[in-house]
């Protein structure tokens, strides 16, 4: 069994690592990721990633959800979103230590949070981590492309959310994605993605 555990995470390592590329490829070239906007209901993503990834990852995965967290989002952006920062925190937090996935409705907005422990992100690393085949030097012996971050950052905008960091001593490190229940409630308004041009993914 435990072979078998291994086997398949690794397969699980693989297969990421040839999404993320595919989706910089996209972003590079000006290419839209996946969108089609529908009624989507973030905890049951949540816990589907999260119970897929448990079975796989010892029960790392913690899952806490305040208020309604429904809304009108791209379901396959949310869940590559979810997926992503979710193994970031795992691979790159304190072996064997809890990471907690929290879902909060404020008002208009859903706020998606991930938590780690372990060493903090230096300050003047943090920005650049939104940029493709970026990571901070404390994970440069880590395997994979450093693109996670910057297809997290990408989906956020294309639903006017912001992406944002929080990495202290002693508090470990937070990732916040904050997007509107309905980002293309007026009309008019045209909600294909464009992706980024020249490696331009950066925190605003």
């Amino acid at each position: 069994m435990e072979k078998a555990n291994r086997i398949s995470v690794s397969l699980i390592r693989i297969d990421k690592m040839i999404t993320e590329l595919l989706d910089a490829s996209r972003l590079n070239a000006g290419e839209a990721l996946p969108d089609g906007f529908q009624e989507c209901d973030l905890v049951t993503l949540v816990g589907e990633v999260a119970h897929e990834l448990n079975m796989n990852y010892d029960n790392r995965l913690v899952v806490e959800t305040h208020g309604d967290c429904k809304g009108s989002w791209n379901e396959d952006g949310l869940r590559r979103l979810t997926e992503n920062l979710l193994t970031n925190a795992i691979k790159y937090g304190k072996e064997k230590t809890p990471v907690t996935i929290s879902l909060e409705e404020e008002d208009d907005m859903v706020v998606l949070s991930v938590h780690n422990e372990g060493d903090p992100i230096p300050q003047e690393e943090q920005s650049g981590l939104f940029d493709n085949f970026k990571r901070a030097k404390s994970a440069e012996n880590q395997i994979g492309w450093g693109l996670g971050l910057s297809v997290v950052k990408a989906v956020a905008d294309s639903h006017k959310g912001s992406f944002t960091i929080e990495s202290e001593k002693g508090t470990g490190t937070f990732f916040r994605v904050k997007i509107p229940k309905n980002p293309f409630s007026k009309p008019g308004i045209n909600n294909g993605f464009k992706g980024f041009k020249n490696n331009e993914i950066n925190l605003n």
